[in-house]
């Protein structure tokens, strides 16, 4: 899916994306504070991609304005 949003211009970073994909199975399987730390110093990046990807997807679809911070 990351590959796909990217050909359609939702994703604009795809190399960050399949990053936070591995974070994401990190934390789902492994209980280390260390990774958890890595993961926890990633969230605010995390946090400003999902929001420009968010509305980028309601520009697109012509949803109705949410807020998204």
């Amino acid at each position: 899916m990351i590959r796909a949003g990217a050909e359609k211009g939702l994703v604009t970073n795809e190399i960050a994306w399949f990053g936070y994909r591995e974070l994401r199975n990190i934390t789902s399987h492994v209980y280390d504070p260390a990774k958890a730390q890595r993961v926890f110093a990633e969230l605010p990046q995390f946090s400003s991609d999902a929001n420009a990807r968010l509305a980028r997807l309601l520009a697109t679809n012509s949803w109705p304005s949410i807020r998204t911070q």
